[in-house]
């Protein structure tokens, strides 16, 4: 009976596991430098500044999108999850040279959302020299950033349906001068319009049930020239769905999932629970 108590912890403790992954992204794999600005100076993941293990992502400047999936996702684009099911968005980030950019600011996160309903393709940003998550972030200090649960605002891309409310939209919505900074929450459960961009008049489609995440990115904004920062354990969770937190690293290296860690010691645990049972 005990030796099925110690078998079933283990197989629970396994279907956890597989819910909850980390991955581990090397260079050359599945993020790749998508800026499409001039001039195109790509971030990399190195060992300059190692977060959870040997290495973690580089970002500089003047502009960078360092991503996975696709900036400029589609109908056809796959999905990483629906925006209403997400649960989870957080992110290890830290500033070592701020150059020209902007005061207090660190790595900026995105993602990149395709509305299938009315064909409209906008981010949601998480840039914190616009809302301040981090008051006065020190050089060289690590911060991690509950991302879902702080202020984020939405551009809207120009690559959207002719006539539609959200023509020709291709400033920032909700920076400090404007209305639509909010938690991701708020942008998830937008039940009536609301207010255009940064001095408009016009209202904001509000996200269908439909939109998806087509793609995640890290980076700086343009105009960031001799900016340098870096990113580490960038986490997407939805319900009833996977649970991700991407670690990059240097490669050459093994690093254990602790949700692999946490099951190798509880079969450890189960077996030796076995042995000391056993008739002599």
């Amino acid at each position: 009976m005990i030796r099925s108590m110690s078998v079933a912890v283990v197989l629970a403790a396994s279907a956890a596991a597989s819910l909850a992954a980390v991955v581990t992204v090397f260079p050359g794999t599945s993020w790749t430098e998508q800026n499409t600005s001039p001039p195109f100076i790509p971030s990399t993941i190195n060992g300059n500044a190692p977060r959870s293990g040997n290495g973690s992502l580089n970002v500089v400047g003047p502009r960078s999108r360092f991503a996975t999936g696709t900036v400029f996702p589609t109908a056809t684009s796959t999905s990483f999850g629906l925006l209403s099911t997400l649960s989870a968005f957080s992110v290890d980030v830290r500033t070592d040279v701020m150059g020209a950019a902007p005061l207090f600011s660190l790595p900026t996160v995105r993602l990149h959302i395709f509305d299938p309903t009315n064909g409209f393709r906008s981010e949601l940003i998480w840039e914190n020299a616009e809302v301040r998550t981090i008051a006065a972030p020190i050089l060289g200090d690590w911060y991690s950033v509950n991302v879902f649960n702080a202020s984020i605002y939405r551009f809207v891309n120009a690559y959207i349906p002719a006539g539609s409310l959200e023509t020709g939209r291709t400033a920032q919505v909700g920076n400090p001068g404007g209305t639509l900074t909010q938690s991701m929450t708020g942008w998830i459960t937008n039940a009536t319009a609301v207010a255009g961009p940064s001095g408009g008049a016009n209202t904001q489609a509000l996200f269908s049930s439909a939109a998806f995440i087509g793609g995640i990115s890290i980076g700086i904004g343009g105009g960031a020239t001799g900016y340098s920062g870096y990113a580490d354990n960038l986490r997407v969770a939805f319900r009833g769905g996977s649970d991700t937190t991407y670690n990059f690293e240097q490669r050459g290296t093994a690093v254990p999932e602790p949700g692999s860690l946490a099951l190798v010691g509880l079969a450890l645990v189960g077996l030796a629970a076995a042995r000391r049972r056993k008739p002599a």
